[in-house]
């Protein structure tokens, strides 16, 4: 028993100190950044030898310490050390100049900041600002700290608000007596964006900040006044749609801000203190909950950033040009309403403090709403201690990776080696420790598929170790080096929040590869300073993947940052040569150098890296396309090169995309839709998916709603109508296109095809009327198509009852037509007997002349032609022909009677039209020399007196 007691001991034992990953405070970053650099050297100089003294005191704490430990078992790894430290069981911890904060465990739900460990390590300078500020958040942000709930006891009654009371009434003459002069302006500083915006401005630390609703790019800033020479420009970041401008302010200069048309002037004055005209805060109760109100009115989105001198988290509302700020600070339990010169800043002491800018106010809450005291500061101990290692040692690192892999470039011999060590082990059990080292080395080396398959072995070995926190962080951030969102999510979480750790930029590169860009962008933000001092098989892609989300998110200045920091790794240099080329290009196009950013893409279209190669060609095409410098007859076949030279991600998209619209511009729709619709189901379910789909539909309303497929052959417009009609938005917008398709086709007489294409709207129609009247519409098409067959059939195929008198006479004459053709003449006639109209006696010649029926047509062409004129004046030809046909109806009949009577009663008339001569030989009788039967029946051609009415058929419904 005792020894399987002991058994049980050692591999608890070795379990502990597999689990045990080092954790540091901080690691070298590397150079400093670009904002770190412009610090002023006077404050560097200060800040430095206390750093140096703290971290040598940390130096000597360990040293002190570690003297007095007992000798620890050896071991081969170089890590063993700290697995020793955070197992308690070999020695004490060293003493840090401050007190521990409880021991950190990373889960999902955690929102707070993780408290950095204080170790023998150097401590190093704090954040740069453009490090350490978040990305803006529209309503709310979360801080390091302890939750409303826990933080400070719940208060029944809030303070009470005291209104200002109003001036005396001798204040004006007070005013008005005073001897002293304003003071003359010792800075000033202007900003000019783009549009309308508003702005914060507020001082804080020796620092002038303002802060406008804008993006970085668009917005101008000049400096004026005396001091000019001696100012320095002030720091600019980007804050997602914002910017934030920092600089360093003397003392004893005060801020004012005002507005001419789009541009802000701060001018600095000396004073004593600023006197802002505030606006008006209280408290009020939201479902029984206390919330400070602001009257704000049209306060932009609320902006995140992190003050780097005090490592406070600051929510910064800009507001118009009529809203100031505050003249004094108000601290609440879990936040500070600080002073400002224009907008409203608020410090959030607790996490759970909300900001929200309304229409009207600007709110200021917590879930379980605010903890209210009259105390002047009730900020936790805690919280103190934290903020301020965060702010003194910057980023924590939880993968120190300098223990994990041994000599550069051995990975082979390791693995060989441990892998040796594992296969020894009898129990599973036991091998738990070597399969978590092998899963840590191939980490370092980027190989996350090879990392989570020494993690499964683990999980094999002993299943409990997934509970363990530092194991699924490293099983996440192997999941995220393979793209894997989903396995990040549930190791590491998302999306991301503010977590200045390693585990961000493995947030940040999952997000990326699954081209979450915006999110990404968040998440790197946060954790580039722990960049540096990555191997190079890692820094690489994680450097890239910020590099691209910075750019893509338009933050050229953290771009910019990066790219240097790649080109400083010398080996990295001939690898990434064509990714730095393609990075500065996008660096120098932020910053408005289109020369220089077209040399860098070249630079990148010439390299031998395809992926850089591709995005270099593309950004070429894109510049010259945009400033006009390339017409599509140069663009086209470059596109087409690019997209064989590239498949697979959102790259091809952009390609694709550009191609399509490029060819619809040059004059091929259907190309062009076709390289669309491509590009539409690689990224389908997506934004830029749907995107793409509404670009396919406006092309199409274009051709088809604007008249812009009159420019295409009706066969080649038919075409395209159906391959994509289903990006036409309406079924009755759909008939309206189908319907015009097919009267272009009966113009150029392709009679078969257009009725065939309106017969298939038949099937789908609903109302009874629309079915008529398309049937009726292919009948007459059918009939100048001399197919009466199908021109029942399509009638019969549309019958319906409740229909139009217009619309049932049109119908009757179609069928009594199509009837007539098919030399069913007495069922013709007995459709029209009861009709009036002088279409149906048209029908009817034609019916009669068809029967031969000589006395029906005579009829009909008398009733056509009405009575003669009374004064025997000259009748146009269509009326003169109408009596030279019932000439011959008579002849033919044999009845002389009526055709003496026809000769004197139209003779008058006839007699200079140009059938008078053939119609006085026909009226003739025989003994006076007119024709015989015989040779007027070998003279009678069929006559179409309906065809007028068909040829409606031929011209578009209500066309001339």
């Amino acid at each position: 028993m005792h020894g399987l007691l002991g058994l049980r001991s050692a591999t608890a034992l070795a379990l502990i100190l597999a689990l045990a990953l080092p954790v540091a405070a901080r690691a070298e970053i590397g150079p400093p950044t670009e904002a770190a650099a412009a610090e002023p050297e006077q404050k560097q100089d200060q800040t430095k030898p206390q750093k140096k003294k703290r971290g040598s005191q940390r130096r000597e704490t360990a040293a002190a310490a570690s003297e007095t430990e007992a000798p620890p078992p050896s071991r081969t790894s170089s890590r063993s050390k700290h697995a020793r430290a955070k197992s308690g069981a070999a020695a004490p911890q060293p003493v840090s100049e401050t007190p521990p904060p409880p021991t950190r465990t990373t889960t999902r739900s955690a929102k707070a900041k993780p408290t950095p460990v204080a170790t023998a390590r150097t401590a190093t300078p704090a954040l740069a600002p453009t490090q350490q500020m978040a990305a803006q958040q529209p309503v709310a942000t979360v801080r390091p700290g302890k939750t409303a709930a826990s933080a400070h006891p719940t208060v029944s009654v809030p303070p009470p608000i005291v209104a200002p009371a109003p001036p005396p009434v001798a204040a004006p003459v007070a005013v008005a007596t005073a001897p002293a002069a304003p003071a003359a302006p010792e800075l000033i500083f202007k900003i000019t964006p783009l549009a309308t915006s508003n702005i914060a401005v507020f001082r804080r630390s020796g620092a002038l900040w303002i802060v406008l609703d804008q993006p970085t790019s668009a917005a101008a800033f000049e400096i004026g006044g005396p001091k000019r020479a001696q100012t320095q420009p002030p720091k600019r970041t980007a804050l997602g749609a914002a910017t934030a401008f920092r600089a360093d302010l003397p003392d004893g200069l005060v801020p004012s801000v005002a507005k001419t048309g789009l541009s802000w002037t701060v001018t600095l004055t000396p004073a004593n203190d600023p006197d802002p005209s505030g606006p008006d805060a209280r408290i009020v109760m939201v479902d029984n909950k206390p919330r400070l109100q602001i009257d704000a009115p049209r306060g932009s989105a609320p902006v995140t950033l992190n003050d780097p001198d005090s490592g406070d988290m600051l929510l910064v509302v800009p507001m118009p040009a009529d809203v100031k700020g505050y003249d004094g600070s108000r601290e609440f339990a879990e936040f500070e309403l600080l002073p400002a010169a224009h907008g409203i800043v608020v410090r959030a002491i607790s996490d759970t403090v909300g900001v929200t800018a309304g229409a009207d106010v600007v709110a200021i809450d917590a879930p379980g709403g605010l903890k209210l005291s009259s105390a002047p500061n009730l900020k936790d101990p805690t919280q103190q201690v934290a903020s301020a290692l965060t702010a003194e040692m910057g980023p924590v690192r939880i993968f120190d990776m300098s223990g994990w892999r041994g000599p550069k470039r051995q990975l082979v011999l390791r693995r060989r080696e441990l892998e040796q060590v594992a296969t020894a082990k009898k129990e599973p059990a036991q091998r738990l420790p070597t399969y978590l080292e092998l899963a840590r080395l191939h980490l370092t080396y980027g190989y996350g598929p090879e990392t989570l398959g020494y993690l499964a072995l683990a999980v094999q070995a002993e299943p409990g170790i997934e509970a363990s926190p530092e194991f699924r962080q490293l099983r996440g951030a192997a999941y995220a080096l393979t793209g894997n969102l989903e396995g990040t999510r549930d190791d590491l979480g998302l999306p991301p929040v503010y977590d200045p750790t390693d585990l961000s930029l493995f947030r940040g590169y999952a997000l990326a590869r699954n081209e979450r860009w915006g999110e990404a962008y968040q998440a790197f933000h946060s954790g580039v300073p722990l960049l540096s001092a990555y191997p190079d098989e890692l820094f690489r892609p994680l450097v890239l993947a910020a590099i691209d989300a910075a750019t893509r998110q338009g933050d050229t200045g953290l771009a910019k940052t990066l790219v240097q920091k790649l080109e400083e790794r010398e080996a990295l240099r001939r690898p990434t040569a064509a990714a730095v080329s393609y990075f500065r290009g996008q660096v120098l196009a932020g910053e408005g150098d289109a020369q220089g950013a077209s040399v860098m893409f070249r630079a990148a279209a010439l390299s031998r890296d395809p992926w850089y190669r591709a995005r270099g060609e593309l950004a070429l095409v894109e510049q010259g396309l945009a400033a006009g410098t390339m017409e599509t007859a140069e663009a086209l076949p470059r596109l087409e090169k690019l997209r064989l030279a590239w498949r697979g991600d959102d790259l091809e998209i952009r390609v694709l995309t550009l191609l399509g619209q490029q060819r619809v511009a040059a004059g091929q729709p259907e190309d062009g839709l076709s390289a669309l619709k491509i590009a539409a189901q690689i990224s389908a379910e997506t934004p830029k998916g749907e995107e793409i789909k509404r670009s396919m539909t406006r092309i199409f309303d274009d051709l088809f709603e604007a008249n812009g497929a009159d420019k295409l052959s009706p066969l080649r417009a038919l075409a395209i109508f159906q391959d994509y009609r289903d990006l036409s938005p309406s079924v009755a917008r759909q008939d309206a296109v189908i319907e015009r398709l097919a009267d272009r086709m009966v113009q150029i007489d392709l009679l078969d095809q257009a009725a065939d294409l309106l017969a298939k709207q038949i099937e789908i129609k609903t109302e009874a009327a629309d079915k008529a009247r398309l049937g009726a519409r292919i009948a007459g098409i059918r009939l100048n198509d001399s197919k009466p067959d199908l021109a029942i059939q399509a009638l019969d195929q549309s019958n319906a009852d409740k229909l139009s008198d217009d619309l049932k006479s049109e119908r009757r004459l179609l069928r009594a037509r199509a009837l007539s053709k098919q030399g069913k003449v007495d069922e013709a006639t007995a459709l029209i007997k009861d009709d009036p109209s002088p279409v149906a006696d048209q029908l009817r010649v034609d019916i009669a002349w068809q029967g031969r029926r000589w006395k029906a047509a005579s009829d009909a062409l008398g009733r056509l032609a009405g009575p003669p004129p009374g004064d025997g004046s000259r009748i146009d030809d269509f009326k003169a022909r109408l009596v030279l046909n019932r000439a011959v109806a008579l002849a033919l009949a044999e009845d002389q009677a009526s055709l003496q009577q026809l000769r004197r009663t139209w003779w008058p008339s006839m007699r200079d039209s140009k059938d008078g001569e053939l119609f006085q030989v026909l009226t003739r009788s025989a003994a006076e020399g007119g024709l015989d039967l015989e040779t007027i029946r070998a003279q009678v051609a069929e006559i179409d007196m309906f065809k007028g009415f068909l040829a409606a058929y031929r011209k578009p419904p209500g066309g001339a």
